[in-house]
């Protein structure tokens, strides 16, 4: 981190709870009621918000996080933005949107990011949408809001980070845990670029534990089912999704849909050409856009014009439930030749040429990220242990 993390640390010994409660005293007794609930909600299971902050802040990683402000009275004058990044990746990744919402006018009190997962070191394939990345980045939104004391907040999240942050916003039920009711009306603009918001091509052939039953990317996995079976949008007031017809990652196509729109939103946007990871960096004036203005000006290519499989796949046809867990034991040679659900011999070699360039560039991303751990960051001890929610 470049910038004290004042959101959860303990600065000249002040804990976070005594600090919001300072910030809440001025706002009257609703908002010192807010923070009672906050409390009342997360106070044995987080055992303090001392770890909770270690767990938000993520030192164990380069850039697992920025955020927060520079010092006690600067006041945040815009709404502040919240960035979640995608599958086995870090904070870090957002760092080309921050420099250009500096550029805005935006300061460090403003703009905030934790990582989720084990960042690169997590392994792609074995990273499925768990609840305890959920309640971090739930956690995440309740503490931004309360500290910087704004009505709402912004949210730009991207590839897995999608549904994962629809589900923090969705609140309820995750796997046992209650996660409270809807954060809706804490959120103003909520922004999907190349989201997995319908899962992932890929996982109609993939038997791994990114692409499970329950809580993958299988377009029929019950998590993307709660996220995608609602009758109204419940991501924020405004909600957008920016689209790329390239996408080796999450793909065109997942049971019908395609695969990164976003239901009930307001506007998508195609774009035609950029990768699943440079879609991100080349929408960054339309991010803006859409988080100041809640409208883009764009002109896009359709990419309805993307061949549709049709029918869709059936549940059990795409992936059976008894290999929700499976761990593969087949080279990707075998794995190739053994695929039979592409309709003709054509898409076969579209959609794995997608996902081995895909996997290819994940693999050089994954590497680059690792160096930069090592060459500018603290690396734990091997045999530290980082807790995560569900501890």
């Amino acid at each position: 981190m470049e910038r004290m993390w004042n959101l959860y640390a303990f600065q000249d010994g002040i804990s976070i709870e005594n600090r919001l409660g300072e910030v809440f005293e001025e706002n009257g007794n609703r908002s010192l009621n807010e923070l009672e609930e906050f409390r009342d909600r997360h106070g044995n299971e987080m055992q303090g918000f001392s770890e909770k902050g270690q767990i938000l802040e993520r030192k164990d990683l380069a850039w697992g996080s920025f955020g927060g402000k520079t010092f006690p009275s600067q006041r945040v004058h815009k709404q502040p933005v919240l960035m979640i990044h995608g599958v086995a990746t870090v904070a870090g990744r957002f760092l080309m949107l921050r420099k250009y919402l500096y550029n805005k006018g935006y300061t460090d009190a403003e703009l905030y990011a934790t990582t989720w997962g084990k960042g690169p070191k997590g392994g792609l394939i074995f990273v499925k949408m768990e609840c305890s990345f959920v309640r971090q980045i739930r956690t995440m939104i309740e503490a931004i809001k309360m500290y910087t004391n704004a009505s709402k907040i912004d949210i730009v999240a991207f590839s897995m980070g999608v549904p994962l942050t629809r589900k923090a916003i969705l609140g309820g039920d995750c796997n046992g845990f209650d996660l409270g009711k809807p954060l809706t009306n804490w959120v103003d603009t909520f922004v999907s670029v190349a989201g997995a918001n319908f899962g992932s091509s890929m996982c109609v052939y993939l038997p791994w534990a990114i692409c499970n039953l329950n809580n993958g990317l299988n377009c029929h996995s019950h998590t993307l089912r709660e996220l995608n079976n609602r009758r109204n949008r419940y991501e924020g007031a405004h909600s957008f999704a920016i689209i790329t017809n390239n996408d080796a990652k999450v793909g065109d196509w997942c049971c019908g849909n395609k695969c990164a729109s976003l239901p009930h939103s307001l506007q998508e946007f195609n774009y035609d050409g950029p990768t699943h990871d440079e879609v991100l960096y080349k929408s960054i004036e339309l991010q803006y856009e859409l988080i100041s203005r809640h409208r883009g000006n764009l002109s896009y290519t359709n990419v309805d014009k993307i061949p549709n499989p049709s029918p869709p796949l059936s549940p059990k046809e795409s992936f059976p439930s008894s290999m929700s867990t499976f761990e593969p034991s087949f080279s990707l040679l075998e794995f190739y030749f053994n695929i039979h659900t592409s309709s003709s011999e054509t898409e076969k070699e579209t959609d794995f040429a997608k996902f081995f360039s895909g996997l290819a560039a994940e693999c050089i991303a994954m590497g680059g990220l690792w160096h930069a751990e090592k060459e500018y960051d603290y690396e734990p001890p091997e045999n530290e242990h980082v807790k995560t929610f569900d501890e």
